[in-house]
């Protein structure tokens, strides 16, 4: 960015405070994130360092980035501040930066949020920027400004470049906190290498792969697709050869790759791990021997779910789309119907509105969706207004107001993949 990014003069009286933040992809009032407390003190976090580093860190040209030298462009920058802050964006490119968190409506930023930015005539991201609040962003700006604050007020670049928004903190906060994930973090920078490292990583955590091939690696644990990858599984890309590349998904579209040469971290849309080239071949999943989780919680999680979705089963051809909430007649809207539906296992989800159920729960990635998790839709506009539950298999079950009744969808459908918001976790 050379022109139109304009500074403004920090001065001591900036505020640091954050102000309560949202999980948002379309309305910025219908999703919360759980752990608020958190959320608040990393961006707080964030921004101090961001605007620590105005008056120590440098613009550079491509190819002169370093981390050590405190030497940026814009997206490096971003990736720096995020990093010290233990927060893994995992690259410094802003078109792969972008497709990461959720969307939100400029209209509704909060702190912390990610702007981007272009000049581009394929409308690919040049810029990334850090939302700070009062309509300001602090970021490289270009080799004039460098690390500075720019108010975005009555500046045209910041409405005739933009093009999106993205929230990252509080998934990101979420993400990491499976043992199989920390004990990777906590080995990758070990001398074990490739398959050794791999075999440890699981040892540690009660699985004991005994694999002496990459290959063996196949026969082991549960075959899992890649639209179904949790925190922990092990995946497996082919080479030119009879060689698997293993890596460990740490969660929030993020791998660690323990090939021959070094271990690395990468995502899953990095060219050579992305869906169109071609080269995943399969992921496994591991329960392990020494499983600390509690059999019978996980169990009536299950059967609670089990009982759920069955009963939302045996009542679909009576339930009756309506503006009330009419029980005996069986007569909701679709936030109602999964409210009855809950109700009746003993789980009170709030309210009989969309909004007002997702304060519920914790926001669960599309990626790792259980039996019973609750799916939130719009319908053509920017507020949720349909509700479903999610029945495995990337099928749920909801309440429609367009057609009345109570369907079964498919994720993948076309309406699904245009309307789908978050999901949470209840149960």
């Amino acid at each position: 960015m050379k022109k139109g990014l304009g500074n403004i003069v920090l001065t001591a009286g900036l505020a640091l405070s954050v102000l309560p933040l949202s999980s948002i992809q379309v309305d910025a009032k219908t999703v919360q994130q759980n752990n608020q407390s958190e959320v608040e003190q990393k961006v707080d976090s964030l921004i101090k360092t961001a605007i620590n580093l105005v008056d120590k860190a440098t613009y550079v040209d491509l190819g002169q980035v370093d981390y050590q030298e405190l030497k940026f462009r814009c997206a490096s920058f971003i990736d720096y501040v995020f990093g010290q802050n233990g927060l893994e964006l995992h690259n410094a490119d802003e078109k792969q930066m972008i497709k990461q968190g959720i969307h939100v409506d400029r209209k509704d930023l909060q702190k912390g949020d990610l702007l981007f930015f272009t000049t581009r005539k394929d409308g690919l991201p040049n810029h990334v920027a850090m939302y700070i609040g009062d309509n300001k962003v602090v970021h490289a700006a270009n080799k004039e400004l460098g690390i500075t604050v720019t108010d975005m007020t009555n500046k045209s670049y910041y409405t005739d470049s933009y093009i999106e928004s993205r929230r990252v903190i509080p998934s990101l906060l979420e993400a990491n906190k499976n043992d199989i994930v920390t004990t990777s973090y906590e080995l990758m920078d070990s001398n074990l290498k490739n398959m050794e490292l791999i075999n440890k990583i699981y040892k540690q955590n009660g699985i004991d792969l005994n694999a002496t091939n990459s290959t063996d690696y196949l026969t082991k644990g549960d075959s899992v697709t890649r639209d179904k990858l949790q925190e922990g599984d092990l995946i497996l890309y082919k080479t030119s050869g009879t060689r698997l590349i293993p890596a460990i998904y740490i969660g929030e579209h993020r791998i660690i790759v323990a090939d021959t040469g070094k271990t690395s971290k990468r995502m899953l849309f990095d060219q050579y791990y992305s869906e169109e080239a071609g080269n995943f071949v399969t992921a496994r999943r591991f329960i392990s021997t020494e499983d600390k989780s509690d059999p019978i919680a996980v169990d009536e999680k299950s059967t609670k779910a089990d009982k759920i979705i069955d009963y939302a089963l045996s009542v679909a051809d009576k339930a009756k789309f309506g503006y009330a909430y009419d029980k005996d007649a069986l007569t909701f809207t679709g936030a109602g119907f999964v409210h009855y539906l809950y109700k009746n296992e003993g789980v009170d989800l709030k309210s009989t509105l969309a909004s007002g159920q997702l304060s519920v729960g914790t926001e669960v990635n599309k990626t790792n969706l259980l039996k019973g998790d609750l799916l939130y839709f719009t319908n053509g506009g920017k507020t949720v207004v349909e509700v479903g539950i999610y029945l495995g298999n990337n099928e749920f079950i909801y309440l429609s107001s367009r057609e009345r009744a109570v369907l079964k969808d498919n994720l993948n459908s076309d309406w699904a993949k245009k309307n789908y918001v978050t999901a949470r976790r209840v149960l």
